[in-house]
């Protein structure tokens, strides 16, 4: 099975490590286990992937992985930190840089600078400028200034 790895993650995969593979529309809820066997080492300049070869047993009676199959491979990624994300809403672009509006212990906004790694879409990994016990403002609108008093609404996540 052939698998673009995006940039990000293609520091964080070792040859021979195990995989999971999933094809869903054909078998629910089973998972064909396998591993990592070898790659380009090189990344698509066009995609910034990393291509990847992952091997599979298909040595049951019935040949369940045909060549041309969609389906999902699932790594196992051991990361030093654990990742903090945000949803990519919270975030401000202002002349000072990328903030987040954060809601201090005095219920006061105050604009926090970050700095954003990687996207994954609806969520933004912060490498640094947070904690991960702060409370921010996920989708902060134009009326919102710094020292403004608010009350906090769970978003119920």
């Amino acid at each position: 099975v052939f698998v673009n790895v995006p940039q990000a993650y293609s520091t964080l995969i070792t040859f021979d490590q195990p995989v999971m593979l999933v094809l869903e529309r054909n078998y629910p809820g089973h998972k064909f286990d396998g591993w990592l066997k070898r790659s380009t080492s090189v990344l698509d300049p066009v995609t910034r992937t990393l291509r990847t070869e992952l091997e599979f047993k298909n040595d049951d009676p019935a040949y369940r992985i045909f060549p041309g199959m969609y389906g999902q491979a699932i790594f196992t990624i051991k990361r030093d930190q654990p990742v903090l994300t945000i949803p990519t809403s919270a975030m401000l672009f202002e002349a000072d840089g990328k903030q987040v509006a954060v809601v201090g212990s005095d219920n006061r906004i105050h604009f926090q600078n970050i700095t954003p790694g990687s996207d994954f879409g609806t969520e933004i990994e912060i490498l640094s400028g947070l904690k991960g016990a702060e409370q921010i403002v996920t989708n902060p609108g134009e009326q919102l200034a710094e020292g403004v008093e608010v009350s906090v609404v769970s978003g119920g996540n």
